[in-house]
């Protein structure tokens, strides 16, 4: 019976992931999950050395995993060669074929690239069901362990539904309930194995009994707790699972990078930008606050810019590494004509965070931060400036905490920007004109029909064909549930040419795709649009779903200038000619139909959340976190030097024997085997030697040393003393290991000391 509810409960994680339909093929997990139940099964009953049973598994299991995913290709998806029919796809062709599409998979991750094999991921998916179906096997009918046969399974249907349709639900109802009969079941089965040591009769129909008032008390349990409201339910749990937030979205965004072809499901979460954006299927953030803003001007709040298309998504490629002082003058060295400084005062809405967000171009931020940039250099190889990719806070912001920044806005007119010309610097050519070779040809031939053919021929520069190249994205529908795009297709020409729906990141791709095409640079960044403007705070409040990215373009002797492509988002509105007259409208109007009142100097000084000054959350928080730091590290440094003094202290006066057979009774007293004052020391020796036998002659080692220098005075030699003291290594590792399994069982839920089953028969012990 606990054989047929773990096979059903690890099949239910099976039939969830295929359920979602993350890609085709996902139907061969049953097969992985059945023979790695057989093989395990086999392995637990069978009397095999673990780590033997444990390697021969592995290889079986990746060996079954690409025979199964083998058998998902036909002669179209072959890439390793030419393959005309299906008698020519033999075995050997499948099982190379997969070796070489992991192997390109490897490579792609190295390199930082964008994956686009499903069947890579099917592979993955089907050796990991294979461990999981066994480790689970092995827990329950080896080590006796119930919960080591949940917690595997558990953790793989959860990490599944989290990311899938909630109307997918139904299958971690059914894995519940397989899960509580198994609790059940395996408890009933010791209960009977003690009452038969015992001698205690029962009635054989108890077990049954005990399942079916299982099964309903399981499932009122499962009813329970799937009707019970959970809107504001544990909000300090919510809030400690708040913490983790941005490395789970860091991890989310290097899966998409590698996975970027799978069905994703739309999910809520923050947006966390990082070096790699994935252009793939639908999107749902959700609406918890992310920061507030101060500011009189601006439309954007950036974190990041992309400069290397890959087919499938964006790559930040300058990664390195530089503290900023303040006043930097290295942000500052690159002057363009026509931008104009603004000072913004950001309040953190969101805990442990590490990204900062400015209005583009920033040129100063008061608090350590420090830069992902690549170096400009002058003639003399020496870096004269940063281009800034990134910035970050030098450590962890809390909620509520402050910081300004200031940026250089462009309020560069339409005349300017026609007169720009296409003086290049050799920085800007490098980088921000990069395409993939194997860019589909209709796009180039689209960039140019859009901005060039239907362009008047009194308008041939940069800024007319990049609006050009914008009104005509404008057009496209708006969509973001959209599915991601098919395997080894660029994604931009998909959402041209076959979609025609999609989102920001969409949008922009495209308008930098094309604008590069015809010779003109330019980059995606990404961050969140201006927000909701909150009267009350007199601030702007950004929220997850304001997450946003957006093209950038490169305009000599004026810098980066922003444009909007996206659809549902209102164009930018320059001024016609530079006048401060056209500078006075740009710093009343946000550019979307929104007038908000001038902050003055006191309200960006105002708290409008409590009590402490809006600005002083910085000031107060840096210092104690610091300080907060080097306690613990003392405290710990401490710690350690004291449990380091009080392990040797009582061995300090013993001589060499004494102090071993000393460090060895400590020891084994851990794994509950004490020396009684009655036992000699070869009476304990016999006792240890017993419960531990792989480490009878390191035990015999050293109390034979311990009984000739206590009773005949004799102590050991030179080659004695290296003698005992590797048996006190090898006995020592021996204890560590035993200690170890001890402090397992009792985590997991079995009985610690001596195994329950010993003196069962083989085939009693494997009856659950």
């Amino acid at each position: 019976m606990s054989l047929i509810l773990l096979t059903l409960m690890l099949l239910t994680v099976a039939w969830s992931i295929e359920a979602a339909k993350w890609a085709e093929g996902l139907a061969l997990l049953q097969g992985a999950v059945l023979v790695g139940i057989v093989v395990g099964f086999a392995f637990a009953v069978l009397p095999i050395p673990g780590l033997v049973a444990h390697t021969i598994s592995t290889i079986a299991g990746i060996g079954w995993s690409a025979m199964l995913v083998g058998r998902l290709l036909d002669p179209t998806s072959v890439t390793h060669m030419v393959v005309l029919d299906e008698q020519a796809l033999t075995w050997q062709v499948r099982l190379t074929e997969v070796v070489y599409r992991t192997q390109k998979f490897v490579e792609i991750a190295r390199a930082e690239g964008v994956g686009s094999d499903n069947l890579v991921f099917i592979l993955q998916l089907a050796i990991l069901m294979w461990l999981v179906s066994y480790a689970s096997i092995w827990f329950l009918f080896e080590l006796r362990s119930v919960w080591g046969a949940i917690v595997p399974s558990g953790f793989a249907i959860l990490l599944n539904l989290y990311y899938a349709s909630p109307d997918l639900y139904v299958w971690m109802a059914m894995y519940l309930l397989c899960a509580l009969l198994l609790i059940i079941r395996s408890n009933v089965f010791l209960q009977q194995w003690e009452w038969r040591r015992a001698g205690v009769s029962y009635s054989p129909e108890i077990s049954y009994d005990f399942l079916w008032h299982g099964a309903v008390f399981a499932t009122l349990v499962i009813l329970l707790a799937w009707i019970v409201p959970t809107t504001s339910a544990a909000p300090r749990l919510h809030t400690i699972v708040g913490y983790l937030d941005e490395p789970i979205y860091r991890f989310q965004r290097e899966f998409n990078r590698l996975y970027s072809s799978l069905n994703y499901r739309p999910q809520p979460g923050p947006a966390y930008f990082a070096d790699t954006m994935t252009l793939s299927g639908a999107v749902n953030l959700g609406d918890a606050p992310i920061f507030d803003a101060v500011t009189e001007k601006g439309r954007y709040w950036r974190s990041i810019v992309y400069d290397q298309y890959t087919g499938r998504g964006w790559v930040n490629t300058a990664t390195s590494l530089t503290t900023l002082a303040d006043d930097d003058e290295r942000l500052t060295a690159l002057e363009f004509e026509l931008r104009q400084p603004v000072t913004q005062t950001i309040r953190v809405l969101q805990p442990k965070t590490t990204q900062l967000y400015t209005l583009p171009q920033p040129i100063d931020v008061d608090l350590p931060s420090r830069a992902q940039y690549s170096p400009i250099q002058n003639t003399n190889a020496e870096i004269q400036a940063l281009n800034v990719s990134m910035l970050e806070s030098q450590r962890p912001l809390v909620t509520g905490e402050t910081y300004t920044a200031i940026s250089s806005l462009s309020v560069a007119d339409t005349k300017n920007l026609r007169q720009a010309g296409t003086d290049y610097p050799d920085w800007i050519k490098d980088k921000y004109l990069q395409l993939p070779d194997d860019l589909p040809k209709r796009v180039r031939e689209l960039a140019v029909e859009i901005a060039i053919d239907k362009t008047a021929t009194d308008k041939d520069n940069a800024y007319d064909q990049v609006t050009a190249i914008q009104s005509y994205l404008r057009n496209i529908r708006y969509d973001e549930e959209i599915p991601a795009p098919p395997p080894n297709v660029d994604s931009v020409d998909w959402f041209l040419f076959d979609q025609r729906a999609g989102y920001c990141d969409y949008y922009a791709s495209s308008l930098v795709v094309m604008a590069r095409s015809l010779g003109i640079p330019a980059r995606v960044a990404a961050g969140y649009s201006l927000g909701e403007y909150d009267s009350e705070i007199e601030a702007y409040r950004h929220y997850e779903y304001d997450a946003h990215s957006w093209p950038e373009v490169f305009f000599p002797k004026y810098g980066w200038v922003e444009f909007e492509p996206t659809a549902a988002d209102p164009e930018i509105v320059r001024p016609v000619v530079s006048s401060s007259e056209s500078e006075e409208s740009f710093s009343g109007d946000t550019g979307d139909g929104r007038t908000p009142g001038r902050p003055d100097e006191e309200m960006l000084m105002e708290d409008r959340y409590g009590d402490e000054p809006f600005l002083s959350g910085l000031q107060q928080r840096g210092p104690a976190l610091w300080v907060w730091g080097l306690g613990v590290l003392g405290v710990l440094v401490v710690a350690a030097a004291a449990a380091w003094f009080l392990w040797r202290r009582p061995y300090q006066d013993l001589s060499l024997a004494g102090a071993t057979y000393a460090r060895m009774v400590r020891l084994a007293s851990w794994l509950g085997l004490p020396a009684e004052p009655s036992q000699t020391p070869n009476e304990y020796a016999d006792q240890l030697a017993d419960v531990v036998p792989e480490g009878r002659p390191a035990v015999g080692e050293i109390v034979n040393a311990y009984v000739l220098e206590l009773f005949a005075e004799v102590s050991p030699g030179e080659e004695e003393a290296s003698a005992l003291h590797d048996a006190w290594l090898s006995l020592r590792r021996t204890l560590v290991e035993r200690i170890g399994v001890r402090v397992l069982h009792r985590i997991t839920g079995n009985p610690a000391g001596p195994n329950p089953t010993e003196g069962v028969t083989t085939s009693q012990s494997n009856q659950t």
